[in-house]
């Protein structure tokens, strides 16, 4: 019989997730599965759980929004061959925007029970970032962020009060007070780009910010990373231009550029923020090294 270990992030979608515990817990009761929720308790607390458990589950189900995502994939396990499923309802579900889920939660729920054999083995980014002459490493499963991004992310995540992605438009407008372009130098594979950028963003799935299509030739399972830059533009031009992005006309900003690679290293002229799946990862990051994880993750679609 299938073990389903489900993860569940309660403060999610700014307290809403709550409300589906219940919920999940009947459906898989209902059903006279094996099965074990536990409820996080803190930042970082998924990691633990899934290091903790997985040896026991096949299936590990992520009850939360990207932050959820990004700490259950930081505490996989790849060697144990597990399959991944996600219940979107955080505030920003990025990720599970890729993988054509059901909207209902019961539906859903059927869907992970019944996949048919609808899997994709989903990319995973693999980053190393110094920050105060320290190296550190994480792992990212939808987009990893630098510059007004990344600050945007940080002010989202330290001043939410709403959820989704009204609560980033308002970190949007909150971000424009100290809008800073930065020189970064980015290596990808043998190409060199330099620039003064307000945006760098690599990217897995195609957006970021809960709706933002600021990656849109990107792909979860296409052993490629896409990238891309905003040159320095003016707060005016960057508040007239960033709704673009939201309606998936980004290649219309004469000042966004895209590029696609497998390796990449990022050196920045002064140190800086730093978003993975929206958690910060840094505030004085000034060097990375980012590339395809060499395991996919076994993740069920609709």
């Amino acid at each position: 019989m299938t073990k389903y270990l489900i993860v569940i992030n309660p403060i999610s979608g700014s307290g809403k997730a709550k409300k589906y515990i219940n919920q999940i817990d009947s459906f898989f009761l209902s059903r006279r599965l094996e099965y074990k929720i536990i409820l996080t308790e803190y930042h970082g607390h998924a990691i633990k759980i899934v290091q903790d458990y997985e040896d026991y589950y096949d299936v590990i189900i992520c009850a939360g929004g990207d932050g959820t995502v990004n700490e259950i994939v930081n505490g996989f396990n790849f060697n144990l061959d597990k399959t991944f499923a996600v219940l979107p309802i955080g505030s920003g579900n990025d990720y599970a925007s890729n993988l054509n889920l059901a909207k209902e939660i019961n539906s859903l729920l059927e869907q992970i029970l019944n996949p048919n054999g609808k899997f994709i083995y989903s990319d995973v980014i693999s980053i190393r970032f110094k920050e105060n002459n320290i190296w550190k490493e994480k792992l990212s499963l939808n987009a990893v962020g630098i510059g007004f991004d990344a600050y945007v992310a940080y002010l989202n995540q330290h001043n939410k009060r709403i959820s989704g992605i009204i609560s980033y438009i308002f970190a949007v407008f909150k971000g424009l007070k100290n809008l800073k372009a930065i020189n970064f130098k980015l290596h990808i594979d043998k190409r060199e780009v330099q620039g003064n950028f307000v945006v760098v963003t690599i990217g897995n799935g195609k957006t970021s910010g809960g709706g933002f299509y600021l990656n849109p030739r990107a792909s979860i399972n296409d052993e490629i990373l896409n990238i891309t830059t905003i040159d320095k533009v003016t707060k005016l031009k960057l508040l007239k231009e960033l709704p673009k992005a939201l309606i998936n006309k980004l290649d219309k900003v004469k000042e966004a550029s895209f590029y696609e690679g497998n390796s990449i290293r990022i050196e920045f002229d002064e140190p800086y923020f730093v978003h993975s799946d929206g958690e910060i990862l840094g505030t004085e990051v000034n060097e990375m090294e980012i590339k395809l994880y060499n395991h996919k993750l076994k993740t069920i679609v609709g």
